[in-house]
């Protein structure tokens, strides 16, 4: 049984606390309180450190990786993310097909990714099919239905869109199948889910702490490095967001107040610019560090609410929105439903309920004490775990190595990024350059040597 403590007097018991009742304002011999107060839950907060010298964090760290933790922030994750893939496939689909048709059937050439110069173009009407099936992923996504054949379709095909044309790179869509490869391998079906309730999958009421720590890690990844990459004079300069603020749609507030010719000064501009820099490369700290988590996460979502009205950069907002819950405390849903328990039963005047909830809160019932995770020798922490929890290790460290050293390889590539592209994509370097040019054919006629332009 999960240990439990209670927050007023500190003590700790390895027994669940009985369900409260209020002895004094029993009625008919049956309390008006009845089961408020469900018994200890086999789960715990994410794991703190015991202090100690830097040199054992690893093993600290490898065996807070396995700590079984509340699995309700990855199920809404999930709901969430399968939600915004599906909004993200509609957008295809509207009009008749009008953007599938456009960028994917129109042009005459495109442009092919190394080795993958085999994928093969679809007509309209395969992309007719191909849309549909992939919203139906995102539903059974969302649902746990046939989680893991869901989770690697849609992967696949997503996979399959994003190869179509190299001239269509967009960061966020290989934030995309980069987040979507990570879910086929996560448990986030085992609760809540289609699967689960009928009988595909053994429920389970609790996941390791890797499913959380590992969505954190991918995020705080995609803000770090946008942070380094805007480290640069152009940007500093407030380049090119002079060019691009005035000419964007206009700030829902600025219109409200008419105030419309604020977002054409420099002053805006260079706000906007310093302070995506130091958002992008400081706020995963602040979402990790519990006190300054809410502010930072208000922070994210005015940051991305800004972009999608003035830059209307698609469904990348959306996308960063969903995972940044992750970074709350893993039952958080839990949090915010005793939270509108207690205060409605306040409203209605049911005292004895608010009260039995408050004190559940107290007796860390619904909350078991937070484990915390000792250092010692990481081969020992190493050896100490299962077959396939070495496995889901041995994964986690080559998948976090390559998203950490990729945004790097430009460093070894001759010339400035800037000019050459030699790693911009996958490094996380977005908005920060805007190139146009003009393109004139000469043509040499065979017949009698007449130049046409």
């Amino acid at each position: 049984m999960m240990p439990v403590t209670n927050r007023r007097t500190g003590k700790t018991s390895d027994d669940a606390a009985a369900p409260l009742v209020d002895d004094d304002k029993d009625v008919g011999g049956e309390s008006k309180v009845h089961t408020a107060v469900p018994s200890a839950l086999p789960y715990s907060p994410a794991p703190t450190f015991v202090p100690g010298p830097i040199s054992e964090f690893p093993s600290r760290f490898v065996r807070a990786l396995f700590v079984e933790v509340a699995p309700h922030s990855v199920v809404l994750l999930r709901v969430f993310w399968g939600l915004v893939m599906f909004y993200e496939m509609t957008t295809y689909m509207k009009n008749d097909y009008y953007k599938a048709e456009r960028y994917l059937v129109r042009p005459g050439y495109m442009f092919k990714y190394w080795a993958f110069e085999w994928i093969p173009r679809m007509d309209l009407e395969s992309w007719k099919i191909f849309f549909p099936v992939m919203s139906c992923f995102a539903v059974m996504f969302a649902v746990g239905l046939l989680y893991y054949i869901a989770a690697f379709g849609f992967f696949l095909g997503f996979a399959f869109l994003y190869l179509q044309d190299m001239g269509l790179y967009l960061n966020h869509f290989y934030l995309i199948m980069v987040l979507n490869l990570a879910y086929c391998f996560m448990p986030a079906n085992r609760v809540a889910s289609v699967d689960a309730l009928i009988g595909l999958v053994k429920p389970a009421r609790s996941m390791p702490y890797w499913t959380v720590w590992f969505s954190q890690f991918l995020i705080s990844n995609v803000y770090f490095w946008a942070g380094v990459a805007k480290m640069n004079e152009d940007w500093i300069r407030c380049q090119p967001l002079v060019q691009w603020v005035p000419q964007a749609r206009i700030f829902p507030a600025l219109r409200w107040f008419g105030m419309e010719w604020v977002q054409d000064t420099t002053e805006m501009a260079c706000a906007m610019s310093w302070m995506g820099l130091l958002l992008d490369t400081f706020v995963p700290f602040f979402l990790y560090f519990a006190p300054t988590r809410l502010l930072a996460f208000t922070a994210t979502l005015f940051f991305h609410y800004t972009n999608k009205m003035m830059l209307n950069i698609g469904v990348f907002p959306y996308v960063m929105v969903a995972i940044s819950f992750i970074y709350f405390e893993p039952d958080w849903p839990l949090a915010i439903g005793r939270f509108f328990r207690y205060h409605t039963a306040r409203i209605r005047g049911d005292t004895e309920y608010a009260r039995a909830v408050l004190a559940a809160e107290d007796a860390a019932v619904l909350r078991p004490s937070r484990p915390t995770v000792r250092g010692g020798s990481l081969g020992r922490a190493v050896s100490a775990l299962s077959f396939s929890q070495k496995a889901t290790l041995f994964i986690l460290c080559v998948f976090c190595f390559q998203q950490v050293s990729f945004p790097l390889r430009h460093h070894f590539y001759p010339g400035d990024v800037v000019w050459t592209e030699e790693g911009h994509r996958y490094s996380w370097r977005m908005k920060l350059r805007d190139k146009s040019g003009m393109l004139r054919y000469y043509i040499t006629s065979k017949k009698d040597g007449n130049v046409y332009s």
